[in-house]
């Protein structure tokens, strides 16, 4: 029986060729409306994440006189760091800082360029503030862990790199300030946004150049998956500060955006409903190219049924041929939407905040499995027409 599946597919390579390549097309059109989709929804919700946190992120506005005390500043830095709470700090400086950019320690600024300073968007964080926001490495690399020796450094946006360039020093100052301290550029990064913006290492300040800093107020963020509710997040902030840096808390609040989790379902709904509707096309396709090639093979088959062949191995057989076409059609289906999956990265940019996409195997099972069921569905129509097909007819 395999050999005459075979062979009857040999028999006719054009109609082989058609119903194969419809469902090719619909297999391939499954797999790559679902990775589309998914690539779609995962480059949202990392741009989301650029600009507002990974989500839940929560904030709350602290104050504390000891924010100036770089060993407070520490000690606190490092419980958040020691007790897993993927959160940080952004601190708000007493004394606005500018900045003479584009130096090396071998060219130190002049009085003259103090003249000259750069005030630019500035976040006065640690390097956990990366566990909260989503910050694609560009250039570089980001800011000293927390549990390593802090250094003066910062880590610029992609729209501040013309200003900042990596590995190039800007020395910070204030008007109150004599010397200018520098800090290195260690990495450019893409948050997303189109205005300059810097991000400082807070604690290598607050260390290494006391004379720079002084602060009250703070941000606290906080990327947190638990199922806390927000009085005991609250209480935990406020037992922390009270441990290293006493102080007040205001509420807290949450603010990641929230409104795209429905446009993301919609694009998930989308996708899905043209995946359905793609696979409803190629039945309906199958379904009438089996029938179309049973009129023109009814000779052949009423030949056969004249040599002794049962209604059940004629209709066995046109069954089988279209199974057997659907296994090679979505081997080769699988192996061309690998390719397509690999390939798709290169057209990518490289600090794109979504992650490298991800083979859709459970998108591809469900097509394969359609692909089965749709050619036994559509075969089955063909099949029935061809074993009642009469052997008398076959000596006209």
């Amino acid at each position: 029986m395999l050999r005459m599946i075979i062979q009857d597919l040999r028999i006719s390579p054009g109609r082989a060729f058609l119903t194969g390549f419809s469902m090719l097309i619909g297999i391939v059109a499954v797999i790559v409306s679902v990775l589309a989709g998914t690539i779609g929804k995962e480059y949202l919700a990392s741009t989301i994440e650029q600009l507002y946190g990974r989500a839940p992120t929560y904030s709350m506005s602290i104050s504390s006189p000891h924010f100036s005390d770089s060993s407070a500043l520490s000690d606190l830095i490092g419980a958040l760091d020691k007790h897993k709470l993927h959160a940080a700090l952004a601190l708000t400086p007493g004394e606005e800082h500018s900045y003479i950019t584009n130096h090396d320690l071998d060219n130190p600024p002049t009085t003259k360029d103090l003249s000259s300073g750069l005030s630019v968007d500035t976040v006065y964080t640690t390097a956990n503030y990366a566990q909260v926001y989503n910050l694609p490495i560009v250039q570089g690399r980001w800011l000293t862990p927390v549990n390593q020796m802090p250094r003066l450094e910062l880590v610029a946006n992609k729209s501040a790199a013309q200003n900042f360039p990596l590995h190039s020093y800007a020395y910070i100052t204030t008007q109150s300030t004599v010397t200018p301290t520098p800090l290195e550029v260690t990495g450019i990064v893409n948050d997303g946004l189109s205005s300059p913006r810097i991000y400082v290492n807070v604690e290598g300040l607050a260390t290494l150049a006391p004379h720079l800093w002084n602060s009250t107020n703070a941000v606290f963020y906080w990327h947190d998956t638990s199922s806390r509710t927000n009085e005991q997040r609250s209480t935990l902030i406020a037992d922390l500060l009270h441990d290293y840096a006493p102080g007040t808390t205001n509420t807290i609040s949450r603010t990641d955006s929230q409104d795209y989790e429905g446009v993301l379902n919609i694009i998930s709904l989308s996708f899905i409903a043209t995946s359905i509707l793609l696979l409803v096309v190629a039945a309906i396709g199958l379904i009438n190219i089996g029938l179309a090639s049973i009129e023109q093979r009814a000779h052949e088959l009423l030949i056969r049924r004249a040599l002794g062949a049962t209604r059940g191995s004629v209709a066995l057989q046109v069954i089988g041929s279209s199974i057997l076409l659907a296994a090679i059609v979505f081997s080769v289906a699988i192996a061309l939407s690998i390719i397509i999956v690999e390939i798709i990265p290169t057209f990518l940019p490289s600090d794109s905040p979504s992650p490298k996409p991800q083979y859709p195997y459970v998108a591809a099972i469900a097509a394969v499995g359609a692909s089965i069921i749709t050619a036994l569905i559509g075969s089955i129509a063909p099949a029935i027409r061809a074993a009642r097909l009469q052997p008398a007819l076959a000596l006209r």
